[in-house]
């Protein structure tokens, strides 16, 4: 029943989205189409009701949009369930929802059992034309500056309305160099296919766009449609930051360019990049618009996202969304029940390091109510057995609280080591707090592998050593090194043995610290 979006599908679209008059980027049908493989998005007509169904933060977590259309309301809700049970098999979620559809819905028993949220990332800036216009009044003039500069540094700059038939080619150069100058991280490189599946469909798209150039060479462009009666909505804007004021610029020169019936810009999302804040929060929004998400309260995913909240009450609904909805999933979570509530739990990650595949403890939090019960401790024994099963050299930690010494007394992980652990992800999240003071502990799981490791950098060194490992037997016994080889010659350790902190102390390896998470963004696979 559901279908990917095509370029053919666009009249249909706008039939329910023009009724819907909304104002929020999402329900652009240049936006849904053009970003519809990133997504994954698909579609349906149930009974008067367009519905829209797609794939979260390059994760395999279906969600919705609210439900489009007239005729049996509380009908295209339950169908919207349904879906999820029988198709999906995953717990509902909803993304950008008006207050007016939560507010209707609110008698639905299914819409009764959401937890609902806000995000600040996914808030639309939206401007008063007249304004990015003119620039006029004393919180814009550091913006009409930047435009003054450009005026005077290249006065025989021109500008145009883009010409599809003709532009096309020079829009893709610049897009070109825009993309070179990035990191080539997988979301950098979606948006420039979203953005050359836009141009490629500029006109059947009815997009509308600026370009301006200094001596004949492109250095900036912007483009757009309309969404609803008097909102037009900025979708691209790329300039080459080697012309100054270039981005001011394209800006105003956009703004300037729409139609009389325009009263608004919608200059979209932030998506939690401080940079891109910033500088939306310097054309001073008229508003910044808030969409309401949701998610099935008896499911694991809100469990999880209460419990983070009680235990770390510091951290917004923003930073659980980029955490929870790309990363976690059945595999990489470990959790306790007790009295059908979550009482305990934790996230354990694979990374690649200089020391080979390594795990991270990352999360780990006890309801209130269960505390003082050894629930932490049974999750993270759990945590250790599965990193080991899955063939991790050694396990990290953050250890906040210094008071809980489990870690070192029960589980064998060392003190903290003098060096951070810093984390690399494709898309910038942070496992850590601060990059300069999030001194790891480690425990070893594979004693023979950290023994190569050593042995192999050192292949001078020649010694027999007994370790004892009271968590996997299997790394019990006494190992020679000679000659950069490793071999176990006994199963049975001598009665004064290393433990892992010891052979961590006695055989250090260099590196190791920079966690790489090996998974690209926007492939990652769960089974929820």
């Amino acid at each position: 029943m559901f279908q990917p979006i095509s370029i053919q599908n666009k009249s249909l679209f706008e039939k329910y989205l023009h009724a819907a008059n909304k104002q929020c980027c999402d329900y652009a049908f240049a936006n849904l189409y053009a970003w519809s493989k990133f997504y994954r998005t698909v579609w349906c007509e149930h009974k008067g009701f367009l519905i829209i169904r797609f794939h979260v933060a390059g994760s395999e977590k279906w969600a919705y949009l609210e439900p489009l259309g007239s005729g049996n309301f509380e009908d295209a809700v339950h169908f919207i369930f349904d879906d999820a049970k029988k198709e999906t098999r995953q717990p509902v979620r909803f993304f950008s929802l008006s207050k007016e559809f939560v507010e209707r819905a609110k008698y639905i028993p299914q819409m009764q059992a959401l937890y609902f949220y806000t995000d600040r990332s996914f808030g639309n800036y939206i401007y008063s034309k007249e304004k990015l216009a003119d620039l006029g009044g004393r919180k814009l003039h550091s913006k009409r500056n930047h435009v003054a500069q450009f005026q005077k540094l290249y006065p025989q700059a021109t500008w145009k309305i883009i010409d599809p038939q003709k532009d096309i080619a020079d829009l893709e150069r610049l897009l070109k160099k825009w993309t070179e100058s990035q990191a080539e991280t997988t979301t950098i490189l979606s948006e420039r296919e979203m953005i050359k599946n836009s141009l490629a469909h500029y006109s059947e798209l009815e997009l509308h766009g600026v370009l301006l150039k200094v001596d004949e060479q492109l250095v900036a462009f912007s483009y757009g449609s309309q969404i609803n009666e008097n909102t037009f909505c900025v979708h691209v804007e790329k300039a080459d930051t080697a012309y100054e004021g270039s981005y001011a610029k394209i800006n105003q020169l956009m703004a300037q360019s729409l139609g009389k019936q325009i009263q608004f810009v919608n200059r979209e999302e932030d998506m939690g990049n401080l940079a891109l804040r910033k500088s939306k929060l310097s054309y001073y929004p008229e508003t910044i618009s808030e969409e309401l998400f949701a998610i099935e309260e008896n499911s694991e995913e809100a469990g999880i996202w209460k419990l983070w909240q009680q235990a770390f009450p510091e951290d917004s609904n923003e930073f659980l969304s980029a955490f929870l909805y790309p990363y976690s999933n059945p595999s990489t979570r470990i959790t306790l029940y007790k009295n059908n509530r979550l009482a305990s739990m934790l996230h354990v990650f694979e990374w690649e390091s200089d020391w080979g595949k390594v795990a991270y403890i990352y999360g780990l939090a006890t309801d209130s109510e269960f505390r003082g019960k050894g629930l932490a401790k049974q999750i993270i024994l759990s945590a250790l057995k599965q990193a080991k099963a899955r063939g991790c050299v050694a396990i990290w930690a953050i250890q906040e609280n210094k008071d809980f010494r489990a870690w070192q007394t029960l589980f064998g992980f060392s003190e903290e080591f003098s060096e951070a652990l810093h984390f690399k992800t494709e898309d910038g999240f942070d496992f850590g707090e601060d990059p300069e003071t999030d001194f790891g502990i480690c425990r070893i799981l594979d004693f023979k592998n950290h023994l190569a490791k050593f042995s192999a950098i050192h292949a001078d060194f020649h010694e027999e050593i007994s370790a004892k490992d009271d968590i996997f037997p299997e790394n019990n016994g006494i190992y020679q090194m000679q000659s950069g080889v490793v071999r176990k010659i006994s199963p049975n350790p001598r009665e004064k043995s290393c433990n892992s902190p010891e052979i961590l102390e006695k055989f250090p390896i260099s590196g190791g610290k920079v966690l790489i998470f090996p998974v690209v963004y926007g492939q990652r696979k769960n089974q929820e």
